[in-house]
């Protein structure tokens, strides 16, 4: 009788515009038909109240960072200590400023660790900054990080994009001991208007630097714009076959593409017509993360796994995404497919994850061996506002049936 019931659940992606309401949805239509104008300005105005910083705001967070790098004089020759378990994006800011990444390992926080660093800056010859991921919200020993990096006179660059709003150890927002913040608003991420990022300097303002912008297309910006309504429809369409075909149909017209690979190739300017998404995502935070957090908690009391995410993660992180480790993560992800939950798109594949689009990584294999090895376990299950507790409820039956069974 309970897998009967269950059989009647709604469809969860992980993704696929998971983080928008109505009310964003609209507001997106507004801004493509009859925009509102001059709201940049807004934004960049309560980033700087918020943070107590100077923002510089971006058409994408990998843009930021390469600002960030090259506003220090950090370029060729130089290297960026960051971990591996990270995204494609990340390296890719780092090489177009022509320094080099160094991974670095990390511990089942997800997140680098002051260990990890020592390590790495060993044999580093020439590190000039050290980028700290936050993955998936969980708060990395920024503290420790802060104390380690003045001590060898690193500049500390904290990426904001998975913990916008977590706190640290001490209680403190994330962002608090850096000198340079990295926010992006792309698709996913705690602030989510479709693309967007920031960079703001927390201390001593860095020498200027006058980057030859490129231009973000207005077709570009109309499918940004045309992002939350699309798959919307296509989220609540999918068990009647119709997402489906709207789905592939979208994707053969390039109106959906690859979050990892951007259209863009050098820094691009943040488009106006995206600000009030993003000042609207800022507006309903604290509800998000409220909400985030009551389902993980669910996921934490629920699920019949030993490995998961600690305590303290759901308390101060913000909870993108409920990470635990299992063996054979693709036979659950084929499980749950069968059941209309999509979390194929776990974060992350690889050390250095690229999605479908095969880019190329420095990444040495064998150099982080648990970053390895929890590419292999690690399963993240959504927690965005589109699942209820009821469904947070149902997929853990779902995962604990599959335990008892397969594994």
């Amino acid at each position: 009788m309970v897998i009967k019931k269950l059989k009647n659940m709604k469809s969860i992606f992980n993704s696929l515009g998971s983080n928008y309401n109505q009310e964003l949805v609209l507001l997106s239509l507004r801004q493509l038909l009859w925009p509102k104008k001059h709201q940049s300005q807004v934004l960049k105005q309560k980033l700087d109240d918020l943070f107590a910083a100077d923002a510089h705001l971006f058409y994408k967070g990998r843009d930021a960072i390469q600002f960030a790098l090259s506003s220090y004089g950090i370029g060729q020759g130089d290297q960026v200590l960051t971990q591996a378990f990270t995204c494609f994006a990340i390296e890719q800011a780092i090489v177009r400023t022509q320094a080099t990444p160094v991974f670095v390992d990390i511990d089942d926080s997800l997140n680098l660790t002051v260990e990890s660093l020592e390590k790495a800056f060993k044999t580093a010859k020439s590190a000039k900054a050290v980028l700290v991921q936050n993955t998936l919200g969980s708060p990395a020993q920024i503290v420790k990080i802060k104390k380690w990096c003045d001590q060898h006179k690193l500049l500390l660059i904290e990426d904001l994009a998975q913990s916008f709003g977590a706190t640290d150890q001490e209680g403190k927002l994330l962002g608090t001991y850096a000198d340079v913040v990295i926010l992006s608003f792309g698709r996913d991420k705690i602030i989510d208007s479709v693309s967007g990022g920031a960079c703001l300097f927390k201390n001593v303002q860095p020498v200027k630097v006058k980057p030859d912008y490129q231009k973000v297309t207005s077709f570009q910006i109309m499918k940004d714009l045309l992002y939350p309504s699309l798959t919307m429809l296509i989220r609540k369409t999918d068990q009647f076959i119709l997402g489906k075909i709207i789905f592939q149909l979208a994707r053969k017209l390039k109106l959906l593409t690859s979050p990892v690979l951007s259209p863009t190739t050098q820094i691009a300017d943040f488009p106006d017509q995206l600000a009030p998404l993003t000042l609207l995502m800022i507006r309903d935070l604290d509800l998000q993360l409220k909400h985030r957090q009551v389902i993980a908690q669910i996921y934490q009391q629920k699920l019949a796994v030993s490995d998961q995410q600690s305590e303290f993660v759901t308390s101060h992180g913000t909870n993108q995404r409920f990470f635990f480790s299992i063996k054979k993560s693709q036979e659950l992800i084929s499980y749950l497919e069968q059941n209309h939950i999509y979390i194929s798109d776990r974060w992350y594949r690889q050390p250095v994850d690229s999605g479908k689009i095969h880019a190329a990584s420095s990444y040495q294999l064998g150099s982080c061996p648990v970053a390895q090895k929890l590419c292999e376990t690690v399963m993240n299950l959504p927690t965005h506002l589109n699942v209820s507790a009821d469904d947070a409820h149902k997929i853990s039956q779902y995962i604990n049936k599959w335990l008892k069974t397969y594994v």
